[in-house]
């Protein structure tokens, strides 16, 4: 059996999102979600900090058609 690694990055999907309420102008019950774009694809999720620098917030590993991530905090 051999196995063969890609070693090349996909290109990044197009995120769409929906949300459940607006409070205090603050988003409540964030979702996105997106068409895979490779096979068992691992996606890494990052918001801005407030100095201006990238945080990961989560990772995302899946094969389904469109891949979806919910947020658990209030954005």
């Amino acid at each position: 059996m051999t196995n063969i690694a890609d070693n090349y990055a996909p290109n990044a999907p197009t995120l769409q999102f929906d949300f459940e309420s607006i409070d205090s102008n603050k988003l409540n019950g964030v979702i996105l979600n997106w068409e895979k774009t490779v096979h068992n694809g691992k996606y890494h999720i990052y918001k801005m900090t407030n100095s201006g620098d990238w945080a990961k917030i989560a990772q995302v590993q899946s094969n389904d058609a469109i891949c979806i991530y919910r947020f658990q905090e209030v954005i």
